[in-house]
């Protein structure tokens, strides 16, 4: 799972037939864990099919999918924070380069979500934590055009 997390932008465990009727002799219980793991730990769906022919109509409806809605830019699901603090730290934690600590230090340093956008990168780069690059990456975000 690290390495199909690490080399593919959106990994997807394919399962021909019932996991549990192999001709290995493993506890149904441990293929049943792995696969959770999986699915709530690596955040990899986890798709079963019947056949091969299954297989291959999946793979071809999900083929078409993808080049369907390539251009349809996903809302950040799961977390929705609910105090204003939160919020803050999770606007900023969508930036380039900006993880739950810099996004603190931002907010400690500015004072606010506005402040921190109007930064210039020589501004960005005066918070511990943030390099040249970070900030002109932080920059070109927010300065690009659509």
């Amino acid at each position: 799972m690290s390495n199909l997390k690490k080399h593919c932008p959106c990994p997807v465990v394919l399962i021909e037939g019932n996991p549990c009727k192999t001709d290995v002799d493993i506890d149904p219980a441990a293929i049943k864990g792995a696969l959770i793991s999986v699915e709530t730990i690596w955040y990899v769906p986890v798709v079963f099919t019947c056949s091969k022919e299954d297989s291959v109509e999946t793979l071809v409806m999900m083929g078409r999918q993808d080049e369907t809605y390539k251009d349809v830019v996903p809302l950040r699901g799961g977390y929705r924070p609910k105090r204003l603090k939160s919020k803050q730290l999770f606007i900023l934690q969508g930036l380039t380069k900006v993880g739950p600590t810099v996004a603190k230090r931002l907010l400690e340093h500015f004072h606010s979500v506005r402040q921190i956008m109007n930064a210039s990168v020589e501004e960005l780069i005066a918070v511990e934590g943030i390099e040249m690059v970070s900030a002109k990456a932080i920059r070109e975000v927010l300065d690009s055009e659509y």
